[in-house]
């Protein structure tokens, strides 16, 4: 397999300025199961870099989100949610949040917030659907392939046919976007000027 040149361009500032720490080499996908042992075992090389620009750490290559997709429906990605009860609570006293607000989440890591926002009252919640709003049919698709394509014009797409939320809720995908700028500007089009954006990522802090 023909290694991909490496790239300069920082996936958060689009600066040319990400100069390479680490070549870890060619590394194989831990969801890809191979049905048969005489199957190909699909390579990437991993990459460390550091934007000299604005100081993201990142990897220079990341793997092309439809190669990222699972190939098989039983794999299952679960996040702490002990926290999701408060995090709530906030929202739901958030400056302007009512009953009558509409709450919009993100991916299948978002239904149980919502649901939460649901028990407290808000009733207006709802979900980009991947079939129908961004065209995905494959089946075991996930956030690799939602931060792919939620594009901005895909998001003005969904507010003609949905509206804007007062508050959206994106959690673990942020971290996941081969492009930072272009999908946080998809999101914000999906919320009121005067709505809250509200984006949870891995604390990587003990780590």
């Amino acid at each position: 397999m023909m290694k991909p040149a490496a790239t300069t361009t920082c996936h958060l500032c689009r600066n040319e300025s990400v100069t390479e720490l680490i070549d870890l080499g060619m590394q194989p996908i831990c969801n890809r199961f191979p049905v048969a042992t005489s199957d190909d075992e699909f390579l990437h090389p991993m990459r460390l870099g550091l934007c000299e620009a604005c100081g993201v750490v990142q990897i220079v290559n990341p793997v092309p989100a439809d190669e990222l997709m699972p190939r098989v429906d039983w794999i299952t990605y679960n996040e702490p949610e002990d926290h999701l009860d408060r995090l709530s609570k906030i929202v739901r006293d958030l400056p302007g949040i009512t009953g009558d607000s509409t709450i919009c989440g993100i991916s299948f890591k978002d239904d149980s917030t919502l649901a939460r926002l649901e028990r407290l009252g808000i009733k207006n919640t709802w979900r980009i659907e991947p079939g129908e709003d961004l065209s995905i049919t494959e089946t075991g698709a996930g956030v690799e392939t939602i931060q792919e394509r939620l594009t901005p014009d895909v998001a003005d797409e969904i507010v003609r046919a949905g509206g804007l939320a007062d508050v959206v809720v994106v959690r673990h995908i942020l971290e996941h976007a081969h492009d930072t700028q272009r999908f946080t500007k998809a999101v914000k089009k999906l919320v009121k000027p005067n709505g809250y954006l509200i984006f949870e990522v891995p604390d990587c802090t003990k780590a």
